[in-house]
């Protein structure tokens, strides 16, 4: 399993999980090394990466008045899988029991 997948298993959406992936792989991009690495295009990115940060999934580095990107610890990601796959649970032991 790539790391695109596992981000894509654990709950994310294509385009987020293409952003985490990268990030994870190449470390530290700026918006237009985003782009060119997943495809998505920089009006996207400008949409997507303000929710991926207030998300705790990303950060903001500012490097000579450019904002870079580099992805959060993965323990941010495994901790909404699990409270997602909580709340599932949650629901099918409510559903079953009606």
């Amino acid at each position: 399993m790539d790391t695109f997948e596992a981000f894509s298993r654990a709950g994310l959406d294509k385009k987020s999980a293409a952003v985490l992936a990268a990030l994870v792989d190449k470390g530290v991009l700026s918006i237009s090394g985003l782009s060119k690495e997943t495809h998505i295009n920089r009006p996207a990115l400008y949409a997507l990466l303000p929710r991926m940060q207030n998300a705790g999934l990303i950060s903001v580095v500012k490097k000579n008045k450019r904002a870079l990107y580099k992805a959060e610890s993965p323990t941010h990601i495994l901790e909404m899988y699990q409270e997602g796959h909580r709340e599932v649970e949650k629901r099918l032991a409510e559903i079953a029991t009606e």
